[in-house]
């Protein structure tokens, strides 16, 4: 399946870059495009396109935290870590290796 695991601590271990991609592109998928839509890029402009609006960067937001236990920071949440999946992978992954934004 993925890489995601818990470790003896309790720590989630976010998977690597290109099965990042591969379950944020799912989760966009399913929960913000129409459906039976599907087929986004890494590179797919989800802001200027409207998939990923106010609300629905929050709830992104949620999932990452809830699914990879990482807290995205008040400064990180701005549009060009969200203007498409690559950027988005980015910024999980400069969560992951960051070990002060980890979830508690």
């Amino acid at each position: 399946m993925n890489s995601l695991e818990v470790t003896m601590s309790g720590n989630v271990t976010v998977p690597n870059n290109e099965e990042l991609l591969s379950e944020l592109t799912e989760f966009i998928e399913q929960r913000f495009l129409p459906e039976g839509e599907s087929g986004i890029k890494p590179n797919t402009p989800l802001l200027e396109w409207g998939i990923l609006t106010s609300i629905t960067t929050t709830e992104l937001i949620a999932h990452i935290q809830e699914r990879y236990g990482l807290f995205v920071p008040p400064e990180r949440i701005v549009g060009a870590h969200f203007k498409n999946l690559d950027a988005i992978v980015q910024l999980v992954g400069s969560l992951r290796d960051d070990d002060t934004v980890a979830s508690a």
